[in-house]
């Protein structure tokens, strides 16, 4: 396994995925690695739950540094742990993926009353992805929230990944803003 010292990253690549330099080493249990980038409201359950499992964790803030330069809180973070630990704390982060993704899969689901769709989104939605006139819109997208793998808010946005579509709508009106077929 390779690490690149500037972005704190282990790979088996030949180049490092973010900087892309060929000057690495191998990596060490003691390297910090990169783990995530998360918000600033989720980084302190992800180090507490760390915490837990006796998982060092180390939280750098992260970002373009206007916020700095007006002397405000950080909103995201990189999360680094040592790579002895990295696998685990791999697996602690998709379980908490995949607990958050049935909440708000569960949301959805009783919520699917309150779906809606602008007529013009649902004809372009439709012609995209051809479903015919006699086919229930909703009951497709319902189905999609049903497959989906990952399911995450980002802002104002719900997105649903199934293995074949991607489906947007809005967290607080579930208005279906797009649908996208891979």
């Amino acid at each position: 396994m390779n690490y690149c010292e500037n972005c704190y990253l282990a790979f088996n690549q030949e180049r490092c995925p973010l900087c892309g330099t060929k000057k690495f080493r191998n990596v060490q249990d003691d390297d910090y690695c990169l783990l995530t980038q998360t918000t600033s409201s989720n980084y302190e359950n992800l180090i507490y739950m760390f915490n837990e499992y006796e998982i060092s964790c180390s939280a750098l803030p992260y970002g373009n540094g206007i916020e700095a330069h007006f002397a405000l809180p950080s909103s995201n973070y990189r999360l680094y742990v040592p790579f002895r630990s990295l696998q685990t704390a791999k697996d602690i982060l998709r379980e908490m993926e995949n607990i958050k993704t049935e909440e708000l899969r569960n949301n959805l689901l009783s919520n699917d009353n309150q779906f809606n769709v602008n007529p013009k989104t649902e004809k372009k939605i439709r012609k995209k992805i051809k479903l015919s006139e006699n086919q229930d819109f909703f009951i497709h997208c319902i189905n999609i929230i049903k497959s989906s793998i990952k399911i995450e808010v980002n802002g104002n946005y719900i997105y649903c990944y199934s293995d074949n579509a991607i489906l947007v709508l809005n967290s607080l009106t579930y208005e279906i803003l797009s649908l996208t077929i891979r």
